[in-house]
């Protein structure tokens, strides 16, 4: 069982293990909806490894949400308005006031600064205690509609999910693959349609530029994807070193000298080694 394997008990390995995926991919393989969707695949394989790493862990340990109205009015809005995507588990609260231990600097700096909160998926201005909106209730119809479509177009994408398939396995010498291709089909078209929301918001609300604590969970890629279609300048802020062997940050193929449309187009570094392992890949694509 992969759960049990060696194979891919540190990152460095889960790394390597990708990488020699991608000395097979083309572009060709991973083009869903007219759009390279590899960062979407690499962050789904990498993240389904590290987790079946922690619960093996925590295994072995044990061996020795309030959901708000759906939409209240929004306040009069700016015509240019920056978005800050982050995570209650970043906000701390001193004097009565939260602020971002990850992205407040930055916020203190913009004109006209809108919080998005994934914890619970609110919005909020920067001097309101109180959300303005709560996409809760479309986030789920989202995922209900990609679950579903995911498993149509399934059978459209057979020759391009199996090779993916095919080359996880024999990549990793494994008897199966990490992910499957109903999980692969249905995970792009919950992103992609994720993406045409966020597309929608981010007009409402005027956005002319994104800062995001977490770029590569769903909801980080859906709006790296947004963004790039509506060319706003989209920022990941690091919320700490990251190494090399960070399959988010280290070490990504260059399909393409124009870059990723899913990934930002700048790397905040928490120090100069996180920024060398950055740079040595995005330095040969334009876009980052």
């Amino acid at each position: 069982m992969i759960n049990e394997s060696p194979k891919f008990n540190t990152n460095k390995k889960i790394l390597s293990y990708i990488n020699s995926i991608e000395d097979n991919l083309t572009e060709e393989s991973v083009d869903f909806f007219s759009t390279n969707f590899w960062p979407v695949i690499r962050l789904q394989l990498a993240f389904s490894l590290i987790q079946k790493n922690q619960k093996i862990l925590n295994s072995k340990k044990n061996e020795k949400k309030q959901l708000l109205s759906g939409d209240n009015s929004f306040h009069q809005i700016k015509d240019k308005n920056q978005l800050f995507i982050s995570h209650a588990n970043y906000f701390v609260e001193i004097g009565g006031k939260k602020y971002d231990r990850v992205l407040e600097g930055i916020k203190q700096t913009s004109a006209s600064p809108i919080i998005f909160n994934l914890d619970d998926y609110t919005f909020r201005y920067e001097n309101d205690r109180e959300p303005f909106k709560n996409i809760s209730r479309e986030v789920f119809l989202i995922k209900g509609m990609s679950f579903l479509l995911g498993i149509f177009l399934k059978y459209f994408w057979f020759k391009k999910l199996r090779v993916l398939k095919k080359i996880q396995i024999e990549a990793g010498a494994l008897d199966k693959p990490v992910i499957s291709e109903m999980e692969i089909s249905i995970r792009i078209c919950y992103i992609f349609l994720l993406s045409k929301y966020i597309t929608h918001l981010l007009k409402l609300l005027r956005v002319d530029q994104i800062y995001q604590a977490m770029y590569y969970d769903n909801f980080g890629l859906a709006s790296g994807l947004a963004s790039h279609n509506l060319s706003l300048k989209n920022h990941c802020v690091q919320h700490g070193g990251q190494s090399e062997n960070n399959p988010a940050f280290g070490s990504w193929k260059v399909m393409s000298d124009k870059g990723y449309a899913f990934l930002p187009d700048y790397f905040l570094c928490w120090n100069e080694a996180s920024s060398r392992s950055v740079d040595s890949w995005c330095k040969r694509m334009s876009k980052h």
